[in-house]
């Protein structure tokens, strides 16, 4: 049964080579790929040698000539047939014992028990001990392999042979094809957008199996496969005919080519136009493929075509730019790097080199569909654009003096930059939108412009008149600073009256040097401002008003900042979870208390960056409210009210206290903020423990405390506002009961008039 088992092994592994040795080396033939070599053969066919003698010596050597001990046997028979009682292990080891003359063994025992095995071993069953499961796989493994070879023979018999020849090394006849085809050649293509050139493309074929064509050309491959051959039956057009290549530069790649018309003479045409014969650049190495046939290696090889190597502009620039303090504007070469841009109205003549000696040279101009031929000086040329206004495309043709145009133009685009007006960027600073005829009008900003700024003035203006610009100075960056005081205005002849719709007007403008032809220069103008007159009560209480609108938003950011502190305090760990988050509903599974934890803890670390997005904008809230007052302590300083305790309580109680309150304990409020939902999240990913919960618990505790810290600022400066506007109420009841009594003397002294001048006509 050894050797049986170890022959059919040693077939199937035999067989099985046979299979995947025929499968390595004829599949690759049906996609296309050459058989496998000799060296390859050798290594294989090795390889299936070394195999079957492995087997052999496994299966069939080491088991062939093994004796087996009447204990061991003894010892399995037990094993299966747990009746002897080890009855026979006991006779085997006593009969073993009375051979070496053993002293001890009583010979009435061993007989019993020899007995007694003899009767059970009738009951012991060959099949039962030795299998014969393997033997039969392998015997039936073995036929499955004998009929497919079999079945090969009958139905491919040549190729049986020839797979035999090859596979052990008889003979190195290739595998036959079913397609066969032939490169025809490559056309050429060039793109010539306009008539005048000659080259519009050739035809080559290879100089062996070498196809030269210049740099950067793009061709047109036409191939050719056998429809239909009287000698050859079988024989049949590729399902798809494809083009492999690599290029020198390590490009590489597969490109299926198109199919045209109908199999005309025997014979299918292909073609491919397309990526990689598209602008070549590199050699090239290509091939041919249809299912299982492919050509020769060929090879594309590149020669130089002219092509631009070096482009410069050379420029004049209009006289708007090339000024005595305007040095960098003039004239000079710029050297072209793919795209420029040259301010409008410049000059410039298009200077080039070329890799080779040209003949010729054609400019189409895009803009104007116009060509234009320049001059050639070798491998030098040139040509003049007109001055430009709208932007410049031009494409470039070479031709050599072998007569080789250049396949793709050289494209030079140069777009005009269109002088902007400047850009005015100016405003009133401490001013709001009402003034009195005393003020002064702080102005601050910057003028830009492209080039050069050649004059900024101020222009002011009442209903009833102009004034005369003011012309102002502009530091080298074009910052602008400057106050104009109507005081001294008016004490020079301009009359300010402070009625009801009395306005004066305020814009800022500047000119460049931009002067090209007809056209003028260009003039930015920044915002208007339109100020209303209004005497210096009337002004108080305006400002009066707007500090009350400010005490009413500090009063909405107070109770943000209270917010802040119910959030924290919904930061804290709850010892019921279900408080916060369950429903009413009793808790009736046990992941309930679970999903209510993780809820909760979800809900701590929402209140905690709502706590922190509150304050950052709390403080930005309270920067602004700030500003809002120190622009009313402004206003008040510009506009010469005599109002020294009102500005020094702006500054001194009001807008300080208010700006170091971001810088101070809001400050340290979001920091502490920022460390709790840290530790928050920490707690969430479970790396916290009890000790982060303290940690959490005592930064709420230290945030609570922070915020009441700042809310009591804030109060201290709302308490100052609210104790301020009382006064200002006193003050206007005041100044009521004092424009009443002004009112009632100039009425008595009318009245009294009046009457002096009755009686003098009664008289």
């Amino acid at each position: 049964m050894v050797l049986l088992e170890g022959l059919l092994v040693s077939l199937i592994v035999l067989l099985s080579c046979f299979w995947i040795s025929f499968g390595l080396d004829y599949l690759p033939v049906k996609f296309g790929f050459s058989e496998l070599s000799s060296t390859s053969r050798i290594i294989l066919l090795s390889v299936v040698v070394l195999l079957v003698g492995l087997q052999i010596f496994r299966l069939i050597g080491r088991r062939l000539f093994v004796s087996m001990q009447d204990r061991s046997m003894a010892l399995l028979v037990e094993k299966k047939y747990p009746q002897f009682e080890e009855s026979l292990i006991t006779t085997v080891d006593a009969a073993t014992r009375i051979a070496d003359a053993e002293a001890g063994v009583d010979p009435a025992m061993v007989e019993l028990t020899r007995k007694k095995a003899e009767s059970t071993l009738q009951e012991v069953r060959l099949a039962s001990i030795v299998s014969f499961s393997f033997l039969k796989k392998s015997a039936i493994v073995a036929g499955i392999l004998l009929l497919s070879i079999g079945g090969f023979a009958v139905s491919r018999m040549e190729n049986l042979h020839l797979a035999a020849k090859r596979i052990y090394l008889i003979d190195a006849q290739r595998w036959p094809r079913r397609v066969y085809m032939e490169l025809v050649g490559m056309k050429i293509k060039v793109d010539v957008p306009v008539q005048g050139i000659e080259e519009v493309g050739r035809t080559i074929v290879p100089d062996g199996n070498t196809f030269r064509i210049a740099t950067g050309s793009s061709a047109t491959l036409i191939v050719r496969a056998r429809s239909s051959d009287p000698l050859i039956p079988w024989r049949q057009l590729p399902s798809s005919c494809q083009l492999r290549y690599r290029s020198s530069d390590g490009n590489r790649g597969t490109q299926v080519l198109n199919r045209v018309g109908k199999p005309k003479d025997g014979w299918q045409t292909y073609t491919l136009n397309g990526s990689p014969l598209q602008g070549i650049l590199a050699d090239m190495r290509f091939e041919i493929r249809g299912d299982d046939f492919r050509t020769e290696s060929y090879r594309i090889e590149m020669v130089d075509q002219p092509v631009v190597t070096e482009t410069e502009l050379d420029c004049e620039f209009p006289d708007y730019l090339s000024r005595e303090q305007s040095l960098s504007w003039t004239p000079r070469t710029i050297r072209w790097t793919g795209r420029s841009e040259l301010p409008q109205g410049t000059r410039f003549t298009i200077k080039g080199s070329a890799n080779k000696q040209l003949s010729k040279v054609y400019a189409w101009n895009l803009a104007t569909k116009t060509m234009q031929q320049g001059s050639v000086s070798g491998d030098r040329f040139e040509f003049l654009v007109p001055p430009l206004d709208d932007a410049a495309r031009f494409q470039i043709y070479l031709v050599d003096s072998d007569t080789i145009v250049s396949d793709s133009p050289h494209a030079i685009f140069v777009e005009p930059i269109v002088d902007k007006a400047p850009e005015v960027l100016t405003r009133l600073v401490g001013i709001g939108s009402a003034v009195t005829p005393n003020a002064v009008l702080p102005l601050k900003g910057q003028i830009v412009d492209d080039y050069k700024i050649q004059k900024a003035w101020i222009e002011l203006s009442t209903p009833e008149r102009t004034l005369p610009v003011e012309y102002q100075r502009l530091s080298p960056k074009g910052d602008l600073e400057s106050s104009i005081d109507l005081a001294e205005l008016a004490r020079a002849g301009l009359k300010l009256t402070v009625d009801d719709g009395s306005e004066i007007e305020l814009v800022t403008k500047a000119n460049d040097f931009f002067a090209l032809g007809d056209e003028s220069f260009n003039v930015g103008v920044g915002d208007k401002y339109t100020l209303e007159l209004v005497s210096p009560n009337r002004l108080l209480r305006m400002l009066e008003r707007l500090e009350v609108g400010e005490r009413r938003r500090l009063e909405q950011i107070f109770e943000e900042v209270s917010n802040i502190r119910s959030y924290l305090s919904r930061t804290r760990k709850s010892d019921n979870p279900d408080t916060n988050t369950a429903s009413d509903t009793d808790v009736d599974e046990p992941g309930d208390t679970q999903n209510a934890r993780q809820r909760q803890q979800a809900m701590r670390i929402v209140f905690g960056q709502r706590s922190a997005l509150q304050a950052s904008k709390s403080a930005q809230e309270i920067k602004a409210v700030a500003s809002a007052f120190e622009n009313l302590r402004m206003q008040l300083i510009n506009n010469r009210i005599d109002a020294k305790d009102r500005n020094e309580r702006l500054e001194k109680s009001i807008v300080a206290p208010l700006r170091a309150i971001p810088a101070g304990p809001l400050k340290q409020l979001s920091s502490l903020i920022a460390e709790l939902n840290k530790t928050l999240k920490q707690i969430d990913k479970g790396m916290g423990d009890d000790r982060a919960e303290s940690v959490a618990a005592n930064l709420t505790d230290q945030s609570i405390l922070k915020t009441d810290e700042v809310l009591k600022e804030i109060d201290a400066v709302l308490a100052m506002l609210v104790k301020y506007e009382s006064q200002n109420e006193l003050l206007e009841i005041v100044r009521r009961l004092i424009a009443e009594q002004e009112a009632l003397m100039k009425k008595t002294r009318d009245k009294q008039q009046q009457d002096a001048f009755e009686g003098l006509l009664d008289d």
